[in-house]
């Protein structure tokens, strides 16, 4: 079982972090896939705890 062990703590230690936040309930579903939202909400956690978020230009052109 893929949940049991390392991945576990992983997953545990993530939402420890903030990265992930699991759902209303308290659960973590490592069987569930994600949506495309949940994906993008966990890359934006990762780059903000890395200080590596870019800066947006709110007159940039190339948007």
């Amino acid at each position: 079982n893929l949940w049991e062990g390392k991945a576990r703590k992983m997953a545990l230690t993530l939402r420890d972090l903030g990265i992930i936040t699991g759902y209303e309930d308290g659960t973590l579903r490592p069987d569930q896939p994600i949506t495309r939202m949940e994906a993008a909400s966990m890359i934006y956690r990762v780059l903000s705890f890395l200080g590596k978020l870019p800066a947006l230009e709110q007159n940039n052109k190339e948007w």
